[in-house]
């Protein structure tokens, strides 16, 4: 509607200036002066005049109010409503990509990606340990690794309950991941034979805020089981959370993933292995940034293998880290056992 009032006051003022114009020209035609009964030029004067005065203040508002939302970009919260603000983001948005559409769609995967979501983490730390699960067999089928997974990071926004979740089903695991008390869901594929319910295929170990641990509870159902954590109100502001589960991952399906289901500032991933048989463990870049990660591999000659990744931009949710392996007993085979 604004943009609509504005459009008309435009409008009327270049008609006002025209017809003012006009008649300013027409008084001077011979014979005009003569036979009119009222002053022709004097009134089309005015209303050029007029005309002109509303197109040039309305010009130096709308360039001093857009000057103001530069300078102050809190002056647009206090003057304009949450909705018109995100249309005006997407007007802006079309206007440089000439494409009302993809501007639109773009805006719909921020606000949902960014805008809405209930915390924003910073200097966040990930540590991925792997190690030869002892309950099973050594290689081939149902041979696993067992993943002890550590997360450190600041952030801002929610309090309340943190859940930790194992489930079997796909679906499930897709809803869980939009869940915004889940703060960890794991996927263990049926096909495995592991129970998702079992303590061994997955346990949260430890949950901490600003460095006290909390009260773990755990609920175990078909299918399933969950881990719930609270997280108290320390007053408004940045609080430190910590957290370390264990998790089963197949020996032989070669791959490990690090969710980042929120918008985060500065990352650090580190990723080892004992006694695993991994001969050389490859991080393709899945990040959601333009700015490329920081890879670095410990020397052959250490006796620990630690491949650290960092990233000190901000990475938005719905990417990852991806580690993919390749093991000893694979080459000396000739190729990956199973594939």
């Amino acid at each position: 509607m604004n943009r609509l009032y504005r459009a008309r006051l435009a409008l009327f003022a270049t008609i006002m200036a025209a017809v003012g114009l006009g008649l300013s020209a027409v008084s001077q035609l011979p014979g005009v002066k003569d036979v009119a009964v009222l002053p022709v030029k004097d009134i089309g004067g005015g209303l050029f005049t007029t005309g002109l005065v509303i197109l040039v203040v309305d010009y130096l508002i709308s360039r001093n109010l857009i000057m103001a939302f530069l300078a102050d970009p809190d002056a647009m919260n206090r003057i304009a409503s949450p909705d018109m603000v995100d249309r005006i983001i997407e007007s802006g948005l079309d206007s440089r990509l000439n494409d009302p559409v993809l501007a639109r769609d773009l805006y719909t995967d921020l606000r949902e990606h960014v805008i809405d979501v209930d915390e924003r983490r910073y200097d966040t730390h990930v540590s991925i340990t792997l190690t030869p699960w002892q309950n099973g067999p050594a290689e081939g089928e149902g041979a696993m690794f067992v993943a002890t997974v550590r997360w450190d990071y600041r952030v801002t926004g929610r309090t309340g309950v943190h859940r930790f979740a194992c489930v079997g089903d796909a679906g499930e695991y897709r809803q869980l991941l939009r869940d915004p008390t889940v703060t960890k869901v794991v996927h263990m594929d049926p096909r495995t034979g592991l129970d998702p319910g079992a303590a061994d295929v997955f346990e949260l170990v430890e949950f901490t805020i600003n460095g006290v641990s909390q009260r773990i509870e755990h609920r175990r159902r078909d299918g399933g089981q969950v881990f719930s954590a609270e997280s108290p109100d320390v007053g408004g502001g940045e609080r430190h959370v910590s957290y370390t589960y264990r998790a089963l991952t197949p020996r032989h399906g070669h791959l490990f993933y690090i969710d980042i289901d929120r918008p985060t500032h500065g990352i650090r991933a580190d990723f080892t292995h004992h006694d695993c048989g991994i001969r050389y463990v490859n991080v393709p870049d899945f990040l959601g940034s333009p700015r490329d990660p920081w890879v670095h591999r410990s020397p052959e000659t250490s006796s620990t293998s630690v491949i650290s990744l960092s990233h000190d931009g901000w990475i938005l949710p719905k990417t990852g880290i991806t580690y993919t392996w390749t093991l000893h007993d694979e080459l000396r085979s000739g190729g990956p056992a199973g594939h």
